[in-house]
């Protein structure tokens, strides 16, 4: 059963003379939920829709089809089948990151990253590697995962730069629907 992440709090991992600048802000993580679904739609619309990212799925989706995708994973997380973290930043949800175990053959236990997104606004605080790292210590203590999977497009170079600085290294290059990806893999031994 995941473990619920509610009020582990972080002040944010900013310079000292930004934390003087501003009001100290309250980072927190826990568990994605339903009551989180019209804040995620509109990130990942502002990633997709507004930024205009020359990769992934540039279309819109239908809020409808979201939300079921949405309820699919908290249901699949309440089963084990899905670990999530969400990042709150002084109260709003700013970013979440999540993954499921990969059933099929594997050498080693592995989890796939499905997914990672962060606000627009809330970036440049690290709050992606926050996530990541909380993600990461989650699988290996809950699945004991030895491997992390990830895939992403070819042209998304930031992104493939990101895992690199992770520890991924790009294993296999491979088409889905037209669109060119490389798959990612990370040791956690």
């Amino acid at each position: 059963m995941p473990e619920n992440f509610e009020g582990q709090n972080q002040e944010e991992d900013l310079p000292e003379e930004k934390k003087d600048a501003q009001e100290k802000s309250k980072l927190t993580f826990r568990n994605l939920r339903i009551e989180d679904f019209d804040r995620m739609f509109q990130i990942r619309n502002e990633i997709v829709l507004e930024e205009k990212v020359p990769f992934g799925n540039r279309e819109e989706i239908k809020k409808e089809d979201y939300l079921s995708n949405i309820q699919r994973s908290i249901k699949m997380e309440s089963r084990g089948e899905v670990i999530s973290v969400a990042a709150e930043l002084n109260g709003e949800l700013v970013g979440w990151i999540a993954g499921h175990l990969v059933r099929e053959k594997t050498e080693v236990p592995t989890a796939s990253g499905d997914v990672l997104a962060v606000a627009k606004k809330a970036r440049g605080r690290k709050i992606s590697n926050n996530l990541f790292e909380r993600w990461t210590e989650r699988i290996q203590s809950e699945w004991g995962v030895k491997k992390i999977i990830t895939a992403t497009q070819i042209e998304n170079e930031l992104s493939r730069e990101v895992h690199k600085k992770r520890g991924f290294k790009e294993t296999e290059f491979f088409e889905r629907n037209g669109i060119e990806f490389v798959r990612m893999e990370k040791d956690l031994n």
